[in-house]
């Protein structure tokens, strides 16, 4: 009878200890991946959560967070890349499997980079200025070069556009800096900021209190980096 006890003990531990070193780390992988799916608009998405022991991602104690997501959506704009690392994390877990909730209690660094290509950029110029068409832009290290057909006065005019992406109050921005617009009837106007700045991700849509640090232009694509440090 003894010997019973301690095999049904002994099983019962095992099962115990795989749960909470193997299920439960699964659960909130497939859980998590499922939040980030859903709030970027992608289905290509590849997430790491890692502990020692494993067990502790049970608690909501998650030593590394890794995430890539690509061809994502972040705010309005579409990134080709989108990357989520993160240490000390610490999350509320019955929240995150019970209700599907992402509720951050704290992390020790927590860092978001994405990447948006000219692609990008030229698709929300185009989606969201209305007056547009035709658009091509290229990206260089220190503007951002677009030609399209401009709307205006109920003409059509060529335009060169020269711009430059900025962070204003934890928002980003496409923001014109110089515009050229020609037309025969319309002769050659010069303009600057013609459209406004246009929002390409705003403060209160970036998660887990992250914010815009820093952002990269680059010869073909622009790199945008969020953080959240020593939250505790």
């Amino acid at each position: 009878m003894k010997k019973k006890i301690l095999i049904f003990g002994g099983v019962l531990i095992i099962i115990l200890v795989l749960f909470a070193q193997i299920i439960i780390p699964q659960i909130a992988t497939k859980t998590l991946s499922k939040q980030i799916k859903d709030a970027t608009l992608t289905d290509d998405v590849q997430l790491t959560l890692a502990s020692t022991p494993n067990a502790l991602i049970g608690l909501g104690r998650i030593d590394k967070v890794n995430a890539v997501a690509r061809e994502a959506k972040l705010g309005e704009v579409y990134v080709s890349e989108l990357t989520l690392d993160g240490d000390g994390v610490n999350i509320d877990m019955p929240a995150l499997i019970g209700d599907g909730k992402l509720d951050l209690k704290a992390a020790n660094s927590l860092k978001l980079k994405g990447i948006f290509s000219e692609e990008n950029l030229r698709e929300l110029l185009s989606r969201k200025v209305d007056k547009l068409e035709n658009v091509h832009v290229d990206i260089t290290s220190s503007r951002i070069l677009m030609t399209a057909e401009v709307k205006i006065f109920g003409r059509t005019a060529e335009a060169d556009v020269e711009g430059i992406v900025v962070e204003d109050s934890g928002s980003l921005y496409f923001r014109m800096t110089h515009m050229n617009m020609k037309n025969a009837l319309l002769g050659r106007l010069k303009l600057d900021n013609f459209f406004g700045d246009i929002p390409l991700v705003a403060a209160d849509k970036l998660p887990m209190g992250l914010k815009v640090e820093d952002v990269t232009m680059q010869d073909g694509h622009i790199t945008v980096t969020a953080e959240r440090k020593n939250k505790q």
